[in-house]
């Protein structure tokens, strides 16, 4: 043999081995020793390089020749193993020969070492310089693999069909903890470092692969001989190419512990829950907050209320007046038509002054979610501007400048903008206490340049509202927390701290951004940026309907519970020539309906009314007639109302105070469209 061989001696304290040495160099053996004196040793050799002979003691120091053949095998299968005993006798030849030894040699037989070598190494497959290369490459390939299988955490068990465990893999060592003395010898005894409560169920999947011999994937749990449990995911498949001696199946079963990413799945499971814990949290107090800024919002509306009734009432009292004195002038000019219709056109005019006034009063006060519209800016603070002088002392110079010119449409809710200008007007003139109060109005347009403007808005075209007064103003540090809640500079009782911070959060909800300008002693500025938009198409005034000459004589139900109103209208109707019968309850209304003692062309009703509402009277009418049309009246016209009456089949709700004359002209169109 040219070729050295790699020899691996596994001796014992007797130093049975002592003498191989010597027989190999005097028969001109090249060799290289290795030695091994415990299991340990073993494994660190077996994984340090390929070996082409082992040469086992039967009593090695600390174990038996068993669990050094059996690692043999399991770590290096095709290494060919001679055991060396100072017992001699066939039985004990007989065992290493089963338990995987190539040849038995007693230590007065060592003189057969050498031919005992070569036979070896001929059966496995020829003499070593034909083999070696091809074992050194398939011993480093398996090293390789055991090395994979520690790093991966995997091994393998190949059991037998008695579920006795036929081999392993040197790495369930190192999975279980133990050494090969105690690793388990049966697929019952593997049951008992099983968890408890796992032990049913990987019974039940072990006998369904051997019923039907197929592949079967399970976890479990498994006591690792520290004592702490393992997770273990494992496969197992049959042998099919290699029966046992009695031609039953063999299986092979692949363990891999999973117990590192069972942790990691657990910790993202807690994290995921905690993201979903803080997710609803958050949204919860989204949601509070959302509801705290709107009960701000209408804690200090009717704040401004508050401060509105004194203006709004001595309006209301002057509008009165005017229509109680233009009435009295009435009767005392009935024989001089000129001056009588003069006074009756003084009447109307303070008629819809008030009529208005109420129409912003409600826009103004009403507790509904932001309705963005497209409008004109120009037309929401001339409005709110003609709420607010009801409310400003007579002493007050207000000045307004708006260009004509300008068109500022935005996306906003009229009644919010409305309320930012009041509140800012509102603080303007207490701020000028003590002195003669100017407060200066403007609205304009511009476009903001990168970089322009508050840091908060991109560039583009903005409307700029800006309030001025000529006040105490405020020092740098009134300015920092001057939109927060709460904060006020007014003495205990006289201000809630509200307004500045709602007209804050307004307009942040729109877009925009508000910035302020003071300086003691010098006035304060306060300007509002919103967004311009360009409309996609003007609103269209509705051209009044002229009153038709001829009612037909066509039959119309009217019902109001306010007997003036109901009197005022029958009139109008009859002069415009139709019939009229009127009702001040619904009640009494539908009870003539089903008498079926006259036909109806046309039924309008009042919406709030004692008794039965005007959409549930239509719901009712519906039901009796349904082709006959009913119109919705009120003085107060919501979008639930729209919505309600929809639903019970009423095409159009109108506007109680609406012209009398139009009302008239409309009912032929009602009439004709559902075909009276």
């Amino acid at each position: 043999m040219p070729a050295a061989l790699e020899v691996l001696l596994i001796d014992n304290a007797e130093r049975d081995l002592a003498g191989v040495p010597g027989l190999l160099a005097e028969a001109a053996f090249a060799f290289r020793p290795g030695s091994a004196d415990s299991l340990a040793a073993m494994r660190a050799a077996l994984e340090s390089q390929s070996w082409d002979v082992a040469i086992c003691a039967y009593h090695a120091t600390g174990f038996s020749g068993f669990p050094a053949l059996a690692l043999l095998q399991s770590q290096a299968p095709r290494l060919p193993v001679l055991v060396v005993s100072g017992v001699p006798g066939e039985e004990a030849a007989v065992a290493a020969m089963k338990a995987g030894a190539a040849d038995y040699l007693t230590l007065t037989g060592l003189g057969r070492l050498v031919p005992a070598i070569r036979e070896a190494m001929q059966r496995r497959g020829g003499d070593a310089p034909s083999c070696l290369a091809a074992e050194n490459a398939l011993r480093e390939s398996e090293a390789g693999l055991r090395r994979a299988q520690l790093l991966a955490r995997l091994a393998h068990i190949i059991t037998r069909p008695d579920g006795s465990f036929e081999s392993y893999s040197e790495s369930l060592l190192e999975l279980l903890g133990v050494d090969a003395a105690h690793v388990p010898a049966s697929t019952r005894a593997w049951l008992e470092i099983l968890h408890p409560e796992d032990r049913d169920h990987f019974r039940a999947i072990s006998i369904s692969a051997g019923v039907s011999g197929r592949r079967v994937d399970l976890d479990y749990r498994l006591r690792h001989a520290g004592g702490a449990w393992l997770h273990m995911r494992q496969v197992i498949e049959p042998l099919h190419g290699t029966p046992s001696a009695d031609g039953k199946m063999r299986w092979f079963c692949t363990l891999q512990d999973v117990t590192s990413q069972k942790m990691a799945e657990e910790k993202i499971r807690k994290l995921n829950l905690d993201l979903e814990r803080d997710m609803r949290r958050r949204i919860a107090a989204e949601q509070e907050h959302a509801a705290l800024e709107a009960g701000l919002r209408e804690a200090q509306k009717m704040e401004s209320l508050g401060r509105l009734a004194g203006g709004i009432a001595h309006d209301f009292n002057n509008l009165l007046a005017a229509m109680l004195g233009n009435t009295s002038l009435a009767r005392m000019n009935l024989a001089f038509p000129d001056k009588l219709r003069h006074n009756l056109d003084q009447v109307d005019r303070a008629g819809a002054r008030a009529k208005e006034l109420v129409k912003q009063i409600l826009s103004f006060s009403r507790k509904q979610p932001q309705q963005f519209v497209v409008q004109s800016m120009r037309a929401v603070v001339v409005e709110a501007l003609s709420l607010l002088r009801s409310t400003l002392p007579a002493g007050v110079d207000l000045v307004v400048t708006i260009p004509d010119a300008t068109p500022t449409y935005v996306n906003v809710d009229g009644g919010q903008i409305s309320q930012v200008l009041m509140n800012l007007c509102t603080n303007a003139w207490h701020a000028t206490s003590g002195i003669a109060p100017r407060i200066e109005v403007a609205l304009d347009e511009l476009v903001l340049e990168a970089g322009q403007g508050p840091a908060s808005l991109p560039a583009g075209p903005y409307v700029r509202l800006q309030v001025k007064d000529n006040g105490h103003g405020m020092d740098e540090g009134t300015q920092a927390r001057i939109f927060e809640p709460f904060f006020t500079t007014k003495p205990a009782g006289q201000g809630t701290g509200l307004g500045l911070a709602v007209v804050h959060g307004i307009v942040k909800t729109h877009g925009g951004a508000i910035t302020v300008e003071s300086a003691v002693s010098g006035g304060t500025t306060f300007t509002v940026y919103l967004p311009a938009v360009v409309p996609h198409a003007l609103p269209v005034v509705e051209a009044p309907t002229p009153m038709p000459a001829d009612g037909l004589g066509r039959h119309v139900m009217y019902v109001d519970d306010y007997d003036a109103m109901g009197e005022l209208v029958s009139e109008v109707l009859r002069t415009a020539g139709y019939r009229v019968t009127l009702h001040t309850r619904g009640e009494d209304a539908l009870a003539d309906l089903l008498a079926g003692t006259q036909a109806f062309d046309l039924v309008i009703t009042d919406q709030n009314m004692p008794g039965m509402a005007g959409t549930e009277l239509a719901r009712q009418v519906k039901l009796i007639r349904p082709t006959l049309p009913v119109i919705i009246s009120s003085g107060y016209i919501s979008e639930e109302l729209r919505a309600r009456a929809r639903e019970v089949g009423v095409p159009e709700v109108i506007d109680k105070t609406r012209n009398i004359e139009r009302l008239a002209g409309s009912i032929a169109g009602w009439m004709d469209a559902a075909g009276h």
